[in-house]
């Protein structure tokens, strides 16, 4: 088995959001569909620096959805922040 690289994880991000986009967008809890677009951040594999940055994304950027990278040390930090 294959590690994804951080490079092929966000290619298969911007493909995934070109695909919703061209498909229409996405529904969101039974509402219109709408665009979708990637926003990424890099914690630079410091546990300190993933609140801040979630935080960012929440209330500056007013995401609906956040995903994280796989397995990590650092991602039950960002699902407590909820």
């Amino acid at each position: 088995m294959t590690i994804a690289s951080g490079t092929e994880i966000r290619c298969g991000l911007d493909l995934a959001c070109a695909e919703a986009n061209a498909a229409g967008g996405v529904g969101v809890a039974g509402g219109p569909a709408r665009k979708v677009r990637l926003i990424v951040v890099d914690d630079r594999g410091r546990t300190e620096e993933v609140l801040p940055l979630l935080g960012r994304l929440i209330k500056e950027d007013k995401v609906l959805v956040v995903v994280a990278d796989g397995p990590s040390i650092r991602t039950p930090a960002a699902i407590a922040c909820r």
